[in-house]
């Protein structure tokens, strides 16, 4: 009930906030081409900036799969963005992750066959991605692409992501990126992957954050 509660007060504070600034959106058409050739996506961000995304979805009525947890924060985030259209898959990468990566492979294969995920969640390290989404997603020739999002002003708190959330009366950026280009028939050590991945990642998000801070 404490979370459900809380779920409610935060989806309402943070509808708020992001309704109180300007919104600018870029690269949008990538997922939509994804979804006009009917390939599997997925879409990855990191946990530190998860709430930008995560609205934007919302706002473009995407309804992807999502992995989320059952406990504590993740099961208040899983409560908020299940009422924004999301439908949930129950694990994490270090809690369930066989059933979580299962279920991926059924998204993968079907109709409703996007999934949104937090690549270096839910504990980190920060910026540093997970392989093991990616190298499912290239299983399944899923397009994997980015969404970076940031804000003029915003509240930055002191956890491991430095998480954030977007002051009122400013602009919020949301800049989806050009799918990830791995070579399908190249194998790739875990090291080796998660360094491309959070590169991609990275470079992308930087350039968010650049936009927003006007240099």
């Amino acid at each position: 009930m404490k979370n459900k509660i809380l779920s409610y007060l935060g989806q309402t504070l943070l509808t708020l906030l992001f309704r109180l600034n300007r919104l600018e959106v870029s690269g949008e058409e990538h997922i939509r081409k994804a979804q006009a050739e009917g390939v599997p996506v997925l879409l990855v961000t990191w946990h530190g900036r998860v709430v930008y995304g995560a609205y934007w979805i919302y706002r473009a009525k995407l309804h992807p799969w999502t992995v989320a947890s059952r406990h504590g924060d993740g099961e208040i985030m899983a409560q908020i963005v299940k009422r924004w259209g999301y439908k949930l898959i129950r694990g994490s990468s270090s809690k369930g992750s066989r059933a979580v990566l299962k279920k991926m492979k059924q998204v993968f294969t079907s109709p409703d066959n996007m999934v949104a995920i937090t690549s270096d969640g839910p504990k980190g390290p920060a910026r540093i991605a997970k392989p093991g989404s990616i190298k499912l997603a290239r299983k399944y020739r899923a397009r994997i692409i980015v969404i970076a999002g940031a804000s003029t002003k915003y509240w930055q708190f002191n956890s491991w992501d430095n998480f954030r959330i977007p002051k009122p009366f400013g602009t919020v950026k949301i800049l989806v990126g050009a799918p990830l280009e791995i070579p399908l028939d190249r194998d790739l050590e875990a090291d080796e992957e998660s360094r491309l991945v959070s590169d991609y990642l990275n470079n992308y998000q930087d350039e968010c954050d650049r936009s927003c801070s006007g240099s």
